[in-house]
């Protein structure tokens, strides 16, 4: 959660990430959603929020993040191909879908 003139301005959740067999992967995670109230876009406030949840997922020993875009989401996918250069794309039908290191992020 990101604050600023004590409201709430950008949520953020993640969940573990589950094998076949329902055997959680510890080192993972699936970043669910982003949001960022209407008036306080391009702030940068999404990028400090998911940096901010990188850090904290990187200090419990998570290793990668997961997250799904819906392909007509350009406002997202130009975002996750700014923060997020170096992940790993993949393109299912309906969905963008991409991985990323978080020991090694950008400064």
């Amino acid at each position: 959660m990101a604050e600023g003139s004590g409201e709430i301005v950008a949520v953020a959740a993640h969940t573990c990430l589950l094998g076949e067999t329902g055997r959680v992967w510890s080192q993972n995670r699936y970043l669910m959603v982003v949001a960022v109230r209407a008036d306080r876009r391009r702030e940068r406030v999404a990028q400090a929020l998911v940096e901010s949840v990188l850090v904290d997922l990187a200090g419990c020993g998570v290793r990668t993040v997961e997250w799904l875009v819906h392909p007509a989401n350009t406002a997202s996918i130009g975002f996750s191909r700014t923060l997020f250069p170096e992940a790993a794309r993949r393109v299912p039908r309906s969905t963008a879908a991409a991985r990323t290191p978080i020991g090694r992020r950008r400064g």
